[in-house]
């Protein structure tokens, strides 16, 4: 199944998240996906036609993580 959208949910919150949900629109709804293996508030993310990648922010002290969600099936 090809992801159409990941979302990573992390906002300027108390608490690191690691949540990530795939939007499709042709079924219209979310679903989760494996969480992240770094936690974490305050990151930033980019998305290429097939990856997603999540680059730095705050878990228990600045991150200096990056990590990459394939959005193709087969890659």
């Amino acid at each position: 199944m090809r992801r159409e959208e990941a979302e990573i949910f992390s906002r300027n919150e108390p608490s690191p998240l690691g949540s990530v949900e795939s939007y499709t629109p042709g079924k219209r709804r979310w679903e989760y996906l494996p969480p992240m293996p770094t936690a974490r508030c305050s990151s930033a993310s980019v998305q290429t036609p097939s990856m997603l990648l999540v680059i730095g922010g705050v878990a228990q002290g600045p991150s200096d993580a990056v990590e990459a969600l394939c959005l193709q099936e087969n890659v």
